[in-house]
């Protein structure tokens, strides 16, 4: 019998092997004695054929970096499935399943554009069941994919349950390291993650350190210099690294590359970047 880890995989993929949709994985563990993270990143990545496209660009991709958070955390506010169609074309559905520890979010993504268009927004542009906007196929295959998923999760509930599922607080500071991990490139701050998890800078601030054991400010920071040593290991500037990490400032970042690492930026490439640098 396969572990969960490898059956989770399989099954999306075979979900996915009748070309109409595209499906990725959340799995975002909630505060909890015994909560783990039970699926691997590239499962929580959308392999549709317009995300790829829109990818190539970095400033679509923040862009679509930032419309898919909304519909995350409007998944783990409200705790319901929606459709939503982003202003790339996308149709997205998104379930919670379900309201346990670890929390899964399933997005399952029509391979076939919608005709909607319209300027970008973070806001979402949620449509009902039935709307002209969702290909009648589409609609008829979201609607089984989240049973078929449910019940693997049933049947594997021994191996990955944690801890129960906790309140809206907790729920919160767990996308607040989502956040920390997969966003770290954007103008990220604790008044800004704050607002826009809807919660008091404060509170976050405490239940972050409390849950992950160091404060959101010293993880954001980790994680850019972290991404930070293999882009200038690939030989970009240092000025080209700070912005694509995330900060305004190439010397403020290279005085935080110093604390991490004991070296500046440019010793670093110097002494690990495989090509000569490029601006």
């Amino acid at each position: 019998m396969p572990s969960f880890s490898e059956m989770i995989p399989f099954l999306l993929r075979r979900l996915e092997s009748g070309g109409d949709v595209s499906i990725c994985l959340y799995s975002t563990p909630i505060p909890g004695q015994d909560a783990r993270r039970v699926t691997d990143h590239p499962l929580a990545y959308h392999e549709n054929p317009i995300c790829r496209e829109v990818k190539k660009s970095p400033e679509r991709h923040r862009q679509c970096m930032a419309y898919e958070s909304a519909k995350l955390f409007k998944a783990f506010k409200d705790g319901k499935p929606f459709v939503d169609v982003c202003p790339f074309g996308v149709i997205d559905a998104v379930f919670p399943i379900p309201e346990r520890n670890p929390t899964f979010i399933l997005y399952v993504s029509s391979t076939a554009p919608s005709p909607h268009k319209r300027r970008f927004g973070t806001e979402l542009h949620v449509v009902a069941p039935g709307n002209r906007q969702v290909p009648a196929r589409f609609a008829r295959e979201i609607a089984t994919l989240p049973l078929i998923f449910e019940a693997v999760i049933e049947r594997f509930r021994d191996e990955w349950a944690g801890a129960p599922g906790g309140n809206l607080a907790a729920k919160k500071t767990a996308l607040a390291k989502y956040y920390v991990d997969f966003h770290f490139s954007q103008d990220l701050s604790l008044e800004k993650l704050s607002a826009r998890l809807e919660t008091h800078k404060s509170a976050l601030a405490r239940d972050y350190k409390k849950t992950w054991g160091h404060t959101l400010h010293h993880d954001l920071n980790l994680r850019r210099i972290r991404n930070a040593k293999g882009l200038l290991e690939r030989g970009i500037s240092v000025t080209s690294t700070a912005h694509e990490c995330g900060y305004r400032d190439a010397n403020y970042f290279s005085r935080v590359f110093r604390t991490h690492t004991g070296q500046s930026p440019k010793h670093w490439q110097m002494r690990h970047a495989k090509d000569g640098p490029r601006h």
